[in-house]
C-alpha cells in the first residue's frame, strides 16, 4: 500500500512539473490566451454586475497587454448585455447589491481581525428595501478571528441608507447595526 502511495505522489509531482514546464515554454499569446480563459471561468461565475464589472476590468487589462486579445474581449461585451438583462429579471438591483456591499465595509470596521473575513456572498445574504424610511436592511454572514485568534462565524444585521447630494454623488450612512 506504501509502494502505491508514493508511485501516485510520483506520479502526480510529475504531472504538474510536466504542466509547469509546459507554461515556461509557452509563446506569450498562449499565456496571454490561458489568463483570458481563466478570467472568463470567473465570469461564467459572476453573482452581480459588480462581478462582471470587475472580471470586465480584467479582461481589459489583458487585452491591453496583448492586443491579439481585443476581439475576444469585444465578443464578450454581448454576453455581458445578457447578464446584465438576466440580473433583471431575477431581481437582482444594483442598489441592494451595492447595499450589501457596504454593509461589509461597515462589519469590517467593526471586527477586532479585519483581514481575516470571509463574507457571505450576495446570493448567500438577505438584502431587502424598506420604502417607508428608505433604508436598505443587509443579513449576512461573516468568519473572522476574535481577540483570541479563532474563527468564528457571525450573523450581522445591517441598516444602511443610500444618500445623494446636489451633484449626484453617492454615499452610505450606516443606521442600525447588530450580531
Amino acid at each position: 500500500m506504501k509502494k502505491l502511495l508514493k508511485w501516485i505522489f510520483i506520479g502526480m509531482f510529475a504531472i504538474t512539473a510536466i504542466a509547469m514546464i509546459a507554461t515556461i515554454f509557452m509563446s506569450d499569446e498562449e499565456k496571454a490566451d490561458l489568463s483570458f480563459n481563466e478570467v472568463v471561468k470567473k465570469f461564467e461565475k459572476a453573482e452581480s454586475e459588480y462581478d462582471v464589472s470587475d472580471v470586465f476590468g480584467k479582461l481589459n487589462v489583458l487585452a491591453s497587454e496583448n492586443p491579439s486579445l481585443q476581439s475576444k474581449v469585444d465578443s464578450l461585451y454581448e454576453l455581458k448585455q445578457q447578464f446584465v438583462i438576466e440580473a433583471t429579471k431575477r431581481g437582482i438591483n444594483n442598489n441592494q447589491y451595492d447595499a450589501w456591499y457596504y454593509s461589509r465595509d461597515f462589519i469590517t470596521k467593526a471586527l477586532k481581525a479585519p483581514s481575516t473575513a470571509k463574507f457571505a456572498k450576495y446570493g448567500e445574504s438577505k438584502v431587502s428595501y424598506d420604502f417607508d424610511k428608505e433604508i436598505y436592511h443587509v443579513e449576512m454572514w461573516v468568519d473572522a478571528q476574535n481577540s483570541f485568534g479563532t474563527m468564528l462565524r457571525k450573523t450581522y444585521h445591517v441598516q444602511i441608507k443610500r444618500n445623494i447630494d446636489i451633484d449626484n454623488n453617492e454615499t452610505w450612512s450606516l443606521i442600525d447595526m447588530k450580531e
